[in-house]
Parts: structure tokens; sequence; C-alpha cells
């Protein structure tokens, strides 16, 4: 299996920060496996460590994820071809203007006193929260700079 089919790392960051164990003070030398077992035991270990990932994630959580990343990614479609955004492109004034623009009125279900419709705070921390883990996913991780404009824009 090639290797870019592997899990990236940044994915697999949530298994690691659970694997919380010592190594006793002496170990007896391990036995070096040869290049081929050695790739053989990465794949199947990495492979095993992200099953174990995404089941971590509640389906309704992975479907309201995908749902708001689709989300974006139409709204951002709309936008004048030359301006060339996409999600891999798309910066933190984008996504202000997506939430202004499409996801509050979209999504908006709380009903004030006076009668109005707004979106919840917890819905719009659960869009934030729902863009920023989608950014990762993509491989979007580092932090966001307007100077270049690059990492996750959330």
């Amino acid at each position: 299996m090639p290797t870019s089919q592997l899990p990236q790392f940044d994915q697999l960051l949530p298994f690691i920060n659970l694997l919380q164990y010592s190594l006793p003070a002496q170990t007896a030398p391990a036995k070096q496996l040869d290049p081929w077992a050695a790739q053989q035991m990465y794949q199947h270990a990495l492979h095993s460590a992200q099953a174990t990932i995404s089941q971590a994630w509640e389906i309704n959580t992975i479907q309201c994820r995908n749902k708001t990343m689709q989300e974006l990614s139409q709204w951002l479609s709309q936008l004048p071809s030359q301006w060339e955004k996409s999600l891999m492109t798309c910066t933190a004034v984008d996504l202000i203007a997506f939430l202004q623009d499409h996801w509050l009125e979209a999504h908006a279900g709380t009903t004030l006193p006076d009668g109005s419709l707004i979106s919840s705070p917890s819905g719009v921390n659960q869009c934030l929260s729902s863009m920023s883990t989608g950014y990762t996913l993509i491989e979007r991780v580092t932090s966001w700079t307007f100077e270049t404009p690059s990492g996750n824009p959330v």
C-alpha cells in the first residue's frame, strides 16, 4: 500500500496523546526488522490507529462537520472564479463572510422574545468547531497567518 494512503501524523495526535506509558529502566535490545517488515508493521499500526480515532467521533459529529464543510464549499463556489476560492484557499475573512451571509440565517432556530429567529451561540460554536476540525483533516493545521495567508482559518 502506498504511503500516501497512510493516515497523516496530525490525524494521529489525539491517539498519541492517549498513550501515557513509561518504558522500564532497562530493556533488552530488540531484534532489528528488515525494511519490508518495518514498513508492513507501520502500515498495520497506522491503519489501526486511524480506525481507533475514527471511532472516537460520534456519527452525528461527523455528519455535522461534513455538512458544514459542504455548505462552505458550495458558498465559496458561487464567488467569481477569478477569486480562486476553495476550501484550500479560504481565508479567515472568507469564513466571516460565509457565516454572516449564509450560515447564521440558514441555521437560525432560536426564537427571541420579539419573535425573530437567530442562530444559537452553541450552534455557532459547533459550526466553528466543525470547520476547524474539517480544516485540520484536509491538512491545514498550522495557526492562521494573514501575511501568507495560510494555516487553519478558523
